[in-house]
């Protein structure tokens, strides 16, 4: 079992908004219901890290690293984990200075070429989203726009809402990679949350 956000559900720090949540919103009700939501998305975030956690730690490097070009020509397992992880840690890194640029990915080939390395890197991922606390800092992420450099307000609970939408994305395309190398991977790994229930609430 992977750590929880403790110090994000209990003995809550007093907040306040910033400049760009006062336009918005300006009532005790609205700061407790961002609060709860930011703190259900760090546990989505957390519990999806553990699940992608849990293949990747007993994979065979060369499961891990398979890239059959026909098949997967956007790269190996590892490949998509790396590139899942370094989101993560762009998002991360920029908390302390407000400013988010998911561009400044370090390209890490370790995590990329093995599975011990990818395993270490949710691990850290997982321990640093359960410290999250300043749950209504303000934002801004860059666009990657090509023409010029533009940034733009945002928040932490719509960055988690990104960042698990984007590594679902991912997971999906690396369930299929390890069941085309015969490993069992379980039917709601990498399978939007809203089709989870959908389909939850179709069952007799």
């Amino acid at each position: 079992m992977a750590p929880q956000a403790h110090h994000a559900m209990g003995n809550p720090k007093p907040l306040k908004f910033g400049p760009y949540f006062q336009q918005m919103h300006a009532d005790e009700s609205v700061t407790l219901h961002y609060r709860a939501m930011s703190e259900l998305l760090i546990l989505d975030n957390i519990n999806a890290l553990e699940d992608c956690l849990e293949l990747t730690a007993p994979l065979a490097t060369s499961v891990y690293t398979q890239a059959d070009e026909t098949l997967f020509p956007n790269g190996a397992y590892g490949t998509h984990l790396r590139h899942v992880v370094e989101f993560y840690r762009c998002f991360l890194d920029g908390l302390p200075s407000g400013k988010i640029d998911y561009s400044l990915r370090a390209r890490d080939a370790k995590i990329e070429a093995h599975p011990d390395a990818g395993a270490e890197a949710i691990r850290d991922l997982i321990t640093r989203l359960g410290r999250l606390d300043n749950l209504q800092q303000p934002l801004s992420f860059k666009s990657e726009s090509d023409r010029e450099e533009i940034w733009m307000d945002t928040t932490l609970a719509r960055e988690l809402e990104y960042l698990i939408h984007h590594a679902v994305h991912h997971f999906a395309l690396m369930a299929i990679q390890l069941r085309h190398a015969g490993v069992a991977v379980p039917p709601a790994f990498g399978v939007a949350r809203s089709t989870l229930r959908h389909l939850a609430s179709c069952a007799p």
